[in-house]
């Protein structure tokens, strides 16, 4: 799949401003805990009163906008998202542009030149945040700026659309677009509630919208408040997010899915007419700094993994799907080559049987300590390369992909820290390929006598190795090259993704049975060494004791 902008997030881009307040700040201004509202005049001079606070950061954001971001910082893929929206022609619409970009987003804005940058208030108690928005430019974004051949490339390109509910007050028009445009060519939609105002006074685009919508996002509530203008007369937030699920769809390519947030309650998910809570991993209240965008962060990592089409559970079941067909080809190649070698006669369709029961019941523990290895030396070297980071969101991004690495390709790349990043990935082939190497035998030692514990199985493969250590050298050579990302990646712009695949899973079998014949070899010099024989009977007797 090409992932290169098949994310598009439209919105209000603004300026966040964040500091603690206390509660007689909230009062001074008319605000409620939690909450978010657009600025009215009376709140105009709070701005610079907390711009005078010791606490005070600065941050670039706008909801749809921090979604977008955290998407792509989760994404292993560089340029998969774009956003569009307008900014002032000013500092501050200068810095959202360096810190977007920095991100990795693909932004562009309109610049408006008659309003200055838009700002929020976030405004920080015990935790919780209350948003205070002066959209100013942001609130100036025009339809003919998505209409421009440059900007409409970006909507034939996504395949995916996100757009916050704020989006509402600035310009239906441009929702209405591409949702129609979503609907038209099977593509995917989504919105998010946002804030109970929305809900209350820009109902009639709203609804509008909401035929289109394929994924609805929100917390309690606003949940609770969309129920009340529609006159549902219940505050149940599992009923409501079923009725969202449930109304009335303008394309029926798509089911609706229905998301809804509940602070430290567990997340509800509604779909195709049932309901399923998630729990949520509680925090204590003292380690909770604030909650500013933890609803845009969480939706911008649903967004992470819904364009890759991988969930969670998906990714559970990949792994174990590996698990099972490596464990299973094992055991067929296992009774393959030996029958070729006696001369036997076995059924296609009974070596394929025997043989994955072979390698499911000898190899998977093998497969899982080696997986286990892996892991915990990737951490090890991360924490040595990367212990230095203090940014958290950074280093946590790195702990993710290095959890990650052992299973596929990623691999951390942590902007500031290139020569550390460098490192980190040098290393690793290093390690990789001293693991590989120590491993190669291992699984054919564990297909031959399951009575071996963990530790005897990698001694008598390293014996073994050593035997014929030059050989081995230039097998595993061959197939860190051949099967390498590297020859994959080559392949893949040649020929295709699937091609590359193809070839790449072919030539693991081959090494397969390059490694199998290996340890034959090398028992066979081992057994010679000391005056032993091995032969037919030998491999006879492989045979009599893997049934």
């Amino acid at each position: 799949m090409e992932y290169d902008g098949t994310l598009l997030g439209m919105g209000n881009p603004l300026l966040d401003i964040s500091a603690v307040v206390d509660q007689d700040f909230l009062n001074k201004y008319d605000i409620k805990p939690n909450n978010a509202i657009l600025a009215e005049d009376k709140h105009l001079p709070m701005y610079d009163e907390m711009s005078a606070k010791p606490t005070v950061e600065y941050i670039a954001g706008g909801a749809t906008q921090n979604s977008i971001r955290v998407a792509q910082w989760m994404l292993p893929f560089p340029g998969a998202t774009s956003y569009m929206g307008s900014v002032g022609k000013d500092k501050y619409g200068e810095e959202m542009k360096k810190n977007a970009k920095d991100a990795g987003v693909n932004v562009h804005y309109y610049e408006d030149e008659t309003a200055p940058t838009g700002t929020c208030a976030v405004c920080v108690l015990d935790g919780e945040r209350s948003l205070v928005a002066n959209l100013s430019a942001a609130n100036c974004y025009k339809v003919d700026h998505l209409k421009k051949p440059e900007n409409w490339a970006l909507v034939e390109k996504a395949k995916f659309y996100y757009i916050a509910g704020f989006f509402l007050t600035v310009s239906p028009e441009s929702i209405q677009l591409v949702a129609e445009h979503a609907a038209a060519n099977n593509k995917i939609f989504l919105m998010n509630l946002s804030a109970p105002f929305i809900c209350e006074f820009f109902r009639d685009p709203q609804e509008k919208a909401l035929p289109y919508m394929d994924f609805v996002f929100g917390n309690e509530t606003e949940a609770r408040t969309f129920s009340k203008v529609h006159g549902w007369e219940t505050d149940n937030v599992e009923e409501i997010a079923l009725k969202i699920s449930q109304w009335p769809k303008a394309s029926g390519t798509h089911k609706r899915i229905t998301v809804i947030t509940q602070g430290a309650d567990p997340v509800v998910v509604a779909e195709d007419g049932k309901v399923k809570l998630f729990p949520v991993i509680p925090l204590p209240k003292e380690k909770l700094v604030d909650t500013n965008g933890a609803g845009d962060a969480f939706v911008g990592g649903f967004l992470s993994q819904l364009v890759q089409g991988k969930p969670i559970a998906d990714c559970v079941r990949a792994v174990l799907a590996f698990l099972v067909t490596y464990t299973w080809v094992h055991g067929i190649v296992f009774l393959q080559v030996l029958d070729n070698v006696l001369g036997n006669y076995r059924s296609i369709f009974r070596t394929a049987w025997e043989g994955s029961n072979l390698g499911l019941r000898r190899l998977s523990g093998f497969v899982l300590m080696r997986w286990a290895v892996r892991d915990v030396l990737a951490q090890l070297l991360g924490i040595w390369v990367f212990g230095e980071i203090e940014d958290q969101y950074a280093f946590f991004n790195v702990f993710v992909r290095m959890k990650l690495m052992p299973f596929s390709d990623v691999a951390p790349w942590v902007k500031g820290y290139e020569k550390e990043s460098v490192c980190f990935i040098v290393s690793w082939l290093l390690v990789e390929l001293v693991v590989g190497f120590i491993f190669a035998v291992d699984s054919w030692v564990s297909i031959v006598d399951s009575r071996k514990s963990g530790r005897e199985v990698v001694k008598e493969g390293c014996h073994l190795l050593g035997i014929m250590v030059y050989p081995a050298i230039g097998i595993k050579c061959w197939e860190v090259v051949i099967c390498g990302w590297c020859t994959r990646w080559i392949l893949g712009r040649l020929f295709g993704e699937v091609f590359a695949l193809a070839f790449q899973s072919a030539m693991e079998v081959y090494f397969m049975v390059a490694w199998l014949t290996f340890y034959l070899a090398a028992r066979y010099n081992d057994a010679s060494s000391v005056g032993r024989t091995f032969g037919r009977r030998e491999l006879e007797g492989f045979l009599e004791g893997v049934r």
